[in-house]
């Protein structure tokens, strides 16, 4: 690839993302002719070492998750993070989708779901990338407010956290299941007293 010059260089973005799947310095190779290939990238740089591709490219052409979908096609995987945010102030389904298209533009956010009636939004970022802080800004600035479980801080490594008021939920179907229990524990021991024949 060419040289940026300087006026090329103030409308172009750069990300690192963390590659699985490479297995020698020619898969390297390949997924570097691959993103080169690809519009709206001005250059990338795979190193099989570390397992990392630099990308240089246009965030008014593409964005994270196009740059993703390029390392798929090519027959790898972007190691990801996945992060759960309740959000309130939804009334419609356009709403979820203006909440979407804002999490879409944060940098390094590969895929933002948002689900109207559980009031969440699940975000999957590239590794590294993205913190919390830049998601709840997103939505505030959507015109939402985003609600984050007091027990954690919203991330995890395979998957989204509940959100707490399922939480809540959760312990209160717990705490009536152990209430129901210690209610027929002495029935039960009635019973099995008539069936040893003796009493307790």
């Amino acid at each position: 690839m060419s040289e940026l010059t300087a006026t090329e260089c103030d409308f172009t973005d750069s990300i690192g993302l963390p590659v699985n799947g490479m297995t020698c310095g020619a898969c390297a190779t390949r997924l570097q002719k691959a993103l080169a290939r690809a519009p709206g990238i001005h250059s990338a740089a795979v190193n099989f070492a570390t397992e990392r591709a630099d990308v240089v490219f246009d965030p008014g052409t593409v964005n994270a998750a196009s740059i993703a979908d390029a390392v798929v096609k090519a027959g790898f995987e972007v190691r990801g993070e996945h992060f759960s945010l309740g959000v309130k102030g939804m009334t419609c389904s356009a709403c979820a989708y203006r909440i979407e298209k804002a999490l879409m533009g944060v940098s390094g956010v590969i895929e933002a779901n948002v689900n109207l009636v559980l009031e969440r939004a699940d975000i999957k970022t590239v590794s590294g990338q993205t913190d919390l802080r830049d998601l709840n800004e997103a939505v505030e600035k959507a015109g939402f407010d985003a609600v984050l479980d007091s027990e954690s801080d919203g991330r995890t490594a395979g998957g989204t956290k509940l959100h707490s008021a399922e939480q809540a939920q959760l312990r209160r179907d717990g705490y009536v299941l152990m209430v129901s229990g210690a209610l027929t524990l002495p029935l039960v021991l009635q019973m099995l007293s008539m069936l040893v024949g003796s009493t307790f």
